[in-house]
């Protein structure tokens, strides 16, 4: 829109030099009892008319020209507002779906790691049943476990905000996004 204003201001400047061609009316209406001095009569005098003046200002002293300038020195930043705009919007775009690219790249790991864990705590629980392994081992392990468990609901809650940004910035949020979010909200656990 500002790109659209500059542009009529614009044009609007540069009718500044062209000629003006107005309708001009006038009217008098003198009149006068007695003349000057006691022997002069006095006198009615009714002039009217219409009529149409061009104008063309052959000189300006540059203050025209200046208001052009100004004008296109506006539409030049006009544009470059609407440019950047658009920049920015597609760098926003481009980083909302890398992020959420990596989060869901994280997600996935953090699956696997959590399932190894798991069976690192299961051989870990056989080995101390049989006397291999002690239970300092087995603690450190459901530490582990525990941990990549978290970072799984990180990359999860990471990869959430990631899709509502990327869809915010699409304009394409729904209802039933939040929906989503609510529900992963209120969950006691996520689980891989």
């Amino acid at each position: 829109y500002q790109q659209e204003a500059a542009r009529e201001e614009i044009g609007k400047q540069l009718g500044g030099h062209l000629p003006s061609l107005d309708l001009v009316a006038n009217y008098n209406d003198n009149r006068q009892h007695e003349g000057s001095t006691p022997s002069q009569s006095g006198y009615d005098s009714v002039q009217h008319y219409i009529g149409v003046q061009a104008n063309w200002n052959l000189w300006q002293s540059g203050g025209q020209y200046a208001k052009v300038k100004e004008a296109r020195a506006r539409f030049d930043k006009a544009e470059a507002n609407l440019e950047l705009a658009k920049r920015t919007a597609r760098f926003n775009g481009q980083q909302a779906w890398l992020n959420q690219q990596i989060a869901i790249a994280k997600q996935q790991s953090s699956i696997m790691t959590i399932q190894a864990a798991q069976q690192q705590l299961a051989a870990l629980q056989q080995g101390t049943d049989i006397g291999l392994k002690s239970r300092l081992d087995q603690l450190r392990a459901q530490e582990q476990l525990a941990s990549t468990e978290r970072d799984y609901r990180k990359a999860v809650y990471q990869q959430l905000l990631a899709f509502i940004k990327l869809e915010g910035l699409a304009n394409q949020l729904t209802p039933h996004d939040f929906q989503q979010v609510d529900a992963l909200f209120s969950q006691n656990e996520v689980s891989p």
